[in-house]
């Protein structure tokens, strides 16, 4: 009788071992998994290839990228990303510029907006991603030395050049009216709303006509950070005579990366291994 009783507790507790055995590698697999989740979504932000779309200096945007309305680059910053436009808010969420399934997205504008950017308030919005990647990069403007140290940019459409002047910084909410239901509030009330409610205010620049960039501060939460530029157009249509002081000559082999020039670079997908993303990511590489 004794012997059956230890046989019975032996296997019991051998079953026991077995399951803990089978969690802890399925917990194990798990976390792999989420982690080289985490790899590839960061690769996908870090992916530069779409520079390439990138209109040359003093030429108006192309329509060889589906979907892409204008490009936008904050100087000396890493903003420096083609801006989509699709039907609803979700088209672009989680979609990349070339249409494939990417949880970074892509940097896109309200679809509310004229894909001119014509509109008195036009208002564009990024994931945050971490490394300042995407519109991760907003939170810098919050530093005031930063604010105003890092104050142009530029926007190109298919048939505009706009210089971009930044003028305030705000942390707000996605539920403000004011600020995230372009056109169908005046744009003059959004413009009385920034002026009164930033963080930052360049009190020099009189906003009339605003590019307004939006990104979540907290992963699901409604509060938002919010650049604010003042657009002039620097010309319109074919016109191709910019004043050539705004930006250095950019030939068609070379890469441009916020105001910075790299000569006859050809920008490609990075093509990494999985330790050399891991290495990239911990930051050993």
């Amino acid at each position: 009788m004794n012997s059956i009783i230890k046989k019975i507790i032996r296997f019991i507790d051998n079953t026991i071992d077995r399951i803990i055995l089978i969690v802890f590698i399925l917990v194990f697999l798990v976390g792999c998994y989420g982690m080289y989740d985490v790899l590839c979504v960061y690769n996908e932000a870090q992916d530069k290839s779409f520079l390439k779309f990138k209109p040359s200096n003093r030429e108006l945007l192309t329509a060889e990228l589906e979907g892409n309305v204008a490009w936008l680059t904050l100087d000396d910053s890493p903003i420096d990303y083609p801006i989509m436009q699709g039907e609803n808010e979700t088209d672009y969420l989680n979609t990349d510029p070339y249409g494939k399934y990417s949880l970074s997205g892509s940097i896109f504008l309200d679809h509310r907006n004229n894909e001119e950017f014509t509109d008195i308030y036009n208002l564009v919005y990024g994931h945050h991603m971490e490394k300042d990647m995407m519109f991760g990069g907003l939170d810098k403007w919050l530093e005031e030395d930063y604010f105003y140290s890092h104050t142009t940019g530029t926007l190109t459409t298919k048939n505009h050049i706009y210089s971009l002047r930044v003028f305030a910084v705000a942390d707000t909410n996605a539920e403000r009216s004011e600020l995230f239901q372009p056109v169908d509030v005046s744009g003059d009330v959004s413009i009385a709303y920034i002026l009164n409610h930033s963080m930052i205010l360049d009190t020099s620049v009189v906003p009339t006509h605003v590019l307004a960039l939006s990104t979540c501060k907290y992963p699901n939460t409604n509060e938002r950070t919010m650049v604010f530029c003042q657009m002039e157009m620097l010309y319109e249509g074919e016109n191709t005579e910019l004043d050539q002081t705004k930006k250095p000559e950019v030939a068609q082999s070379d890469l441009q990366y916020g105001t910075k020039v790299y000569k006859n670079i050809q920008p490609l997908k990075p093509n990494k291994t999985f330790l050399d993303s891991f290495l990239t990511f911990i930051g050993i590489q």
